[in-house]
């Protein structure tokens, strides 16, 4: 016989058995529907991925063929590639030798991908030119950037090709020799001492020449090797040391003093000549200048991956270069000695 206060017991114990199965069936049912409903909550989805490429490194184009003049200096190259929307994923853009004879490790050596990390909209890809001490022919190659099956990004590709030469230095013979009359005598400035000298300024006034064409020689001569300038431009600037008393006799009509630039470069037909504009030439009555007070504009050189280019900007020289350069004249000038005036 079971007694009342066993009967109370079993009888707690089956409604606790009966709460616990609705508990555990209730949490079952609400797991499975909130794994339901997380499904589609991502708010970012694969697009279509389109890019565009552009060059990051001045200078640099997909147009035409790029020409890198070695010089003895590595030189790296970037471009990018930038998506129009982020991408939830990495993306990853297949870059190919598709051409050329130059080989890759030994001449150059470039990114096999671009990637752009998830989220991110660019990526950038560099391609690097060696430079070695050896003479070699003009070498070749040709990048293809982008490949057909790149997933998820809807780029039509570009080719970066390259020339690589292996042109040595630029050599300069800057020359202001003329003639005219004197007394029933014809002379030439070099006959009578007259001294020129020549400046190749960077951005800061610097003569990246060291001073090489402030010899009293004439004409004067400037070599420039690649170690000595980077990329960017030089302005070539000329001033009177020493007018061997030219100005003083002052010949009427005073005639025109003008630098012809004469210019070669090592293993290279990069060759050819050129005079200094009218407006920027000296004339026979400017007497001397030693200290470098007022120069004169001659030309103005580009250099960009290695190679030269001179044009005539008809440029005034502005001053906060002139205040570095006229303190290292002074100073290489101090010691430095002036001729009689040949009209004495």
């Amino acid at each position: 016989m079971i007694s009342k206060s066993n009967f109370n017991f079993m009888k707690k114990n089956k409604f606790n058995i009966l709460l616990l199965t609705f508990l555990m069936a209730g949490f079952t049912f609400t797991s499975c529907e909130n794994e339901d409903d997380a499904t589609g909550d991502s708010v970012v989805i694969v697009n279509s991925g389109a890019a565009a490429i552009e060059a990051v490194t001045p200078g640099l184009v997909f147009s035409a063929t790029n020409n890198v003049n070695e010089g003895g200096i590595d030189r790296t190259l970037e471009y990018a590639v930038t998506l129009q929307d982020v991408q939830p994923v990495d993306i990853y853009v297949t870059v190919t030798l598709a051409s050329g004879d130059a080989v890759e490790g030994d001449d150059f050596d470039f990114d096999h991908q671009v990637i752009i990390p998830a989220f991110t909209k660019r990526g950038v890809g560099t391609v690097t030119i060696y430079g070695d001490n050896e003479t070699e022919s003009t070498e070749t190659f040709t990048l293809k950037i982008g490949d057909f099956n790149d997933p998820n990004v809807s780029f039509p590709g570009a080719n970066l090709a390259f020339n690589i030469t292996d042109f040595g230095d630029l050599n300069l013979v800057l020359d202001w020799n003329t003639t005219f009359v004197f007394s029933g005598v014809e002379l030439t400035l070099c006959d009578i001492g007259y001294d020129v000298d020549y400046f190749l300024l960077d951005a800061e006034g610097n003569d990246v020449s060291g001073f090489q064409s402030a010899t009293g020689a004439c004409p004067e001569e400037m070599t420039i090797s690649m170690a000595d300038v980077e990329d960017g431009e030089y302005e070539l600037i000329m001033s009177i040391y020493d007018d061997a008393g030219l100005a003083s006799v002052a010949i009427t009509p005073a005639f025109e003093i003008k630098t012809t630039v004469n210019y070669t470069r090592d293993n290279s037909s990069f060759s050819g000549s050129f005079m200094q504009d009218s407006a920027d030439a000296f004339d026979s009555n400017f007497g001397s200048d030693p200290g470098n007070a007022s120069p004169h504009y001659v030309a103005t050189l580009k250099v960009e991956n290695g190679l030269y280019t001179f044009s005539k900007n008809g440029s005034t020289i502005a001053t906060g270069k002139l205040a570095n350069l006229k303190n290292k004249i002074a100073a290489k000038n101090a010691n430095r000695g002036k001729k009689p005036s040949y009209f004495n």
